[in-house]
């Protein structure tokens, strides 16, 4: 056993949490402090299904995997759960780079940027159930002119999620892949947006899907591993893949149109 692991359990006074290094952490003792407090990292994976839905508009494929942010680990308390409390960190926007809809990349005149305000929580080691609460602000850019924003907090569970008009599952933790699915519906308040509040139906339902890995870190993992925490770099493949797309859809419709204005 390693000095750090040692260490470690030395001053662990709660019970252990073992993590996908197959190491025991153990979350902060009443007494331990932040500093010397036992790490998680939150790390989200690409989809396999659509992951965003808001009103009757079909739901988005939004891939944002490889963001990840980091939490402190609250002691094991009396009704079994760890409190998590994460580092605000930036998001993958909602754009052409990350989400299509209907297998169609978003137009590149189309971003929605997502600002978190906090992401705090709790996980229960006996049943690997996670609940964390986000709480973000979305702002919609349409050809460069900026809309109104959606604040949201949206209830991430690992059980399910259900709403008005949307509903959602999600998955327990996984302690041999360390791996869950988040779910959450939200309602979403009208903005006084005449344009957006008619666009989006509002107030309407918004469904998230999140998969994701939960790993737990020492202190001195997480700084070996400091560099994954953050954003993922844009997929500037996929982004010039939509702007090569909606520049085609531009032009065949313009030649439509002018067919059509030719005519007698």
């Amino acid at each position: 056993m390693s000095h750090t692991a040692h260490t470690a359990l030395r001053v662990c006074c709660a019970p252990p949490i073992r993590t996908r290094r197959g190491r025991l952490c153990c979350a902060a003792s009443p007494s331990s402090s932040a500093a010397s407090a036992p790490r998680a990292l939150l790390t989200t994976r690409s989809p396999t299904q659509p992951t965003l839905g808001v009103s009757f508009w079909p739901d988005f494929f939004y891939d944002a995997g490889g963001d990840s942010t980091a939490a402190i680990v609250g002691p094991l308390l009396p009704d079994g759960r760890r409190a998590l409390e994460f580092t605000v960190t930036p998001v993958t926007a909602v754009n052409g780079a990350s989400t299509t809809i209907l297998g169609v990349p978003l137009p590149p005149f189309v971003n929605i940027a997502i600002l978190p305000r906090s992401l705090r929580g709790w996980f229960e080691p006996a049943t690997g159930s996670c609940s964390l609460d986000f709480d973000a602000s979305f702002a919609l850019t349409l050809f460069g002119l900026p809309l109104p924003s959606l604040s949201i907090v949206a209830p991430l569970r690992t059980g399910a999620s259900s709403g008005v008009q949307r509903s959602g599952v999600g998955a327990p933790y996984d302690e041999a892949s360390g791996e869950l699915v988040l779910a959450a519906v939200a309602r979403v308040q009208p903005t006084g947006n005449v344009l957006l509040d008619t666009f989006l139906q509002l107030p309407a339902d918004a469904l998230a899907i999140l998969p994701a890995t939960l790993d737990f870190l020492s202190e001195e993992e997480l700084a070996e591993r400091s560099d994954a925490v953050g954003t993922r770099p844009p997929n500037a493949a996929r982004g010039a893949l939509a702007a090569r797309l909606w520049y085609g859809i531009g032009v065949i419709a313009g030649l439509q149109f002018l067919v059509h204005a030719l005519q007698p």
